[in-house]
């Protein structure tokens, strides 16, 4: 039978998920030297003070209220939950594969990216776009940065987002965006070294785990097929200490195909466990993430 979660329960959730109004930004992030790497332009703009993110509303905690916020808890937290559970299952890949030839996973810190449209037939993940290229990468930026390969792409559309653990996109790096080709850095929230030489922009992330999933459009012809594999090959991501200033290159098409797990992992609509178990949950995640405006607090399921 489900827990029921206690109106104080509730309460510690309120102030996990909007932040103690009164507390102080961390000094990691008040303080940096003149040498520090800076964020650029592809910087999605990420709260630093707690007076940055708004409060609750006025008035009286009515039972409809805290019933109301018990919800936002709850999506608040899925994210978390969602991101570490694919996080920990994809991973698990020893090198470089095609899940049944469809879905590219890797072990921690690389891309595995397609060479053509994604398979219909692929329902693990959510994969709306018809006319793109798709790759996955999960980064872990606790030891060190990251390191992503910007091609040249020409008028191509393409896109590399990057997403912290909350599934928020904290990256503008694509056509859209102006992006030149280059190397892009993205840092963890507490990152403080120098930016190299060679370094176009800098992205800090707002927890110290992130997710990047490159989308680049092709037209479906055997012409542009053919013509797109050479800026795929050059679209990677490695930890800094691997950067060397010069475009690396992956054949893509040599990546094996394996068969996928008989049973679903956790990554898609559920198992997420009990509203109190996803909280829990979700605290770890939170905990494990970045000491930001937004995950001040204490977060605590009674």
């Amino acid at each position: 039978m489900m827990k029921r979660m206690s109106v104080v329960a509730i309460s510690r959730v309120i102030v996990a998920m909007l932040g103690a109004c009164s507390s102080k930004p961390p000094a990691s992030q008040t303080s940096t030297s003149q040498t520090a790497a800076k964020a650029g332009p592809e910087q999605v703009p990420i709260p630093t003070t707690a007076a940055e993110v708004p409060g609750p509303a006025p008035g009286p905690m009515t039972k409809a209220y805290v019933q109301m916020v018990g919800r936002m808890a709850y999506f608040w937290g899925w994210p978390l939950v969602y991101v570490n559970n694919q996080r920990t299952v994809l991973t698990k890949a020893p090198e470089l594969v095609l899940l049944n030839g469809a879905i590219p996973v890797g072990p921690m810190n690389q891309l595995a990216l397609l060479t053509g449209y994604i398979s219909p037939a692929e329902t693990r993940i959510g994969d709306p776009n018809q006319d793109v290229v798709y790759g996955l990468g999960y980064l872990s930026l606790e030891k060190e940065p990251i390191v992503i390969q910007v091609p040249e792409f020409g008028n191509r559309f393409w896109t590399i987002p990057v997403y912290d653990a909350r599934t928020d996109q904290i990256s503008e790096i694509g056509l859209q965006y102006g992006t030149k080709p280059g190397f892009y850095m993205i840092v963890g929230p507490n990152w403080k070294g120098d930016t190299p030489s060679g370094i176009a922009g800098v992205v800090r992330s707002s927890t110290e785990f992130a997710v990047t999933m490159p989308r680049i459009f092709m037209d479906d012809t055997p012409e542009d097929h053919a013509a797109i594999q050479p800026e795929l090959s050059q679209v990677l991501i490695y930890p800094l200490s691997q950067f060397d200033g010069k475009m690396k290159t992956k054949d893509w098409s040599k990546v094996p195909s394996v068969p996928a797990p008989k049973e679903k992992p956790p990554t898609s609509a559920n198992p997420l466990g009990q509203p109190g178990d996803l909280l829990q949950r979700a605290a770890d995640g939170h905990e494990a993430g970045a000491p930001d405006a937004r995950r001040r607090g204490a977060l605590q399921v009674d």
